[in-house]
């Protein structure tokens, strides 16, 4: 029975014990070149030793109704973006007593955490439907605000992220 040998770059080795770690060191300290092989050459290593980026793709994450939501989080990720171009902080911090430049590091910091929030919980379906609810809630305020001085999402471009995550938004509820 021949045996397959898997390229020494695509898959991890498995020790079960530390003791079988190899020496990172050969001889004067020099480091030692380490073949890397599965565990068991008789049968292809499993899914998760994979260490191919994109080889396979995550298998809760694979359906057009996430592909649809990950899309809707892009648009949105991206209109966040774009609000920072148009300088978004001056409509909400306009009627407290802060300078521009603070508003602005608030009004950025404030994605960070809300931006790991959404990356850690996205195949929550009620993250889905919260966030879906939000994107268009937040077109009908961009649309009920268009007009507004500090508001100057008057560009197709920055209204393609608005409204194209809003629209996305709506046509993803419907698969949830």
């Amino acid at each position: 029975m021949e045996r397959t040998r898997f390229p020494p770059v695509l898959f991890a080795p498995r020790f079960r014990l530390a003791s079988e770690l190899p020496s990172l060191t050969g001889r004067a300290g020099f480091p030692r070149c380490i073949k890397m092989e599965p565990a068991s050459l008789n049968t292809a290593p499993k899914e998760s030793h994979n260490l191919l980026i994109g080889a396979t793709r995550p298998h809760r994450m694979s359906t057009i109704s996430q592909l649809l939501f990950l899309t809707v989080v892009s648009f949105l990720f991206v209109h966040e973006l774009d609000a920072i171009r148009q300088r978004e902080w001056r409509f909400f911090f306009t009627p407290l007593s802060v300078s521009d430049e603070t508003a602005y590091r608030i009004f950025v910091s404030l994605h960070a955490p809300s931006f790991v929030l959404i990356l850690w919980f996205v195949e929550s379906p009620l993250l889905q439907l919260g966030l879906n609810a939000f994107v268009i809630v937040h077109g009908f305020l961009h649309l009920l605000f268009r007009n507004h001085p500090l508001i100057t999402f008057d560009s197709w471009f920055s209204r393609f992220w608005i409204f194209g995550g809003a629209s996305l938004g709506a046509i993803h509820l419907a698969f949830l």
